[in-house]
């Protein structure tokens, strides 16, 4: 009996070979470029994600919210620009809740994007139930309120023509309603504080460059989580988009 020759052991065939190298280079990048920072609020802005080279290829909409002021310890409006700004057709970001600082900050953003955003959405709080979509902002304001540097819009002599958005706010109730808010109404009242300061000076910094500015009054987390608010403010930044981009 001669001596037995064994059959040489064969490579795997090059197609597994390289979906084994596919699965192996992704699980090793598994989650380089998701944000790592935790979301929480804060007296002052903070930097805001870029997310991915990827996401910043595209056009994005500007959206930003608020931290802490006096009376209100958890602000969900900030949380909720800094989730929504994971969307990558959307860059959140958190301001300042200061007269001066909320517009130079918005202005900053603008800058940072590299191209032009696709529009503007502006987040606070507001004491009452439910959403509350903003129509104008006065370029006037009056209100003796402190700021969290304890200025108040009056002594800021603010002038300037009253600005009104121009989307179709009962088509963003819908969308609202659609998801399943439950209490939505629009106002033309939005506040004479750091809110209505950011929405004028959004309204203005639209109506320079093309696009399109809107504040949404978001519902305090005591009456409605973050978590329950944030695919309902998506849902809305979808109809958003979807005006914008028509």
């Amino acid at each position: 009996m001669g001596p037995r020759i064994e059959s040489p052991q064969k490579p795997w065939p090059f197609p597994i070979r390289t979906l084994f190298f596919i699965v192996f280079s992704f699980l090793a990048g598994w989650g380089r470029d998701l944000p790592r920072e935790r979301v929480t609020g804060g007296l002052y802005s903070r930097p805001c994600s870029r997310g991915s080279s990827l996401w910043s290829m595209q056009a994005q909409l500007l959206i930003t919210g608020f931290g802490p002021f006096a009376g209100v310890e958890h602000n969900p409006s900030g949380e909720l620009a800094r989730l929504l700004g994971q969307r990558p057709d959307c860059h959140g970001c958190e301001l300042p809740v200061t007269f001066r600082g909320a517009a130079e900050g918005l202005d900053r953003e603008l800058e940072a994007l590299g191209q032009p955003a696709l529009g503007i959405l502006s987040l606070g709080v507001h004491r009452g139930p439910g959403f509350r979509l903003e129509h104008r902002a006065g370029g006037a304001i009056v209100g003796e309120r402190e700021d969290n540097e304890g200025v108040t819009v009056s002594s800021l002599g603010l002038a300037g023509p009253d600005r009104e958005t121009s989307l179709d706010l009962d088509a963003l109730e819908d969308a609202l309603r659609a998801a399943g808010a439950m209490k939505v109404r629009q106002s033309r009242d939005a506040g004479a504080y750091v809110c209505e300061r950011t929405y004028s000076h959004g309204l203005q910094r639209g109506a320079e460059l093309g696009i399109q500015a809107l504040f949404l009054h978001v519902p305090p987390g005591e009456e409605q989580s973050v978590g329950d608010q944030l695919p309902l403010v998506s849902a809305l930044v979808d109809g958003l988009l979807r005006q914008v981009r028509s």
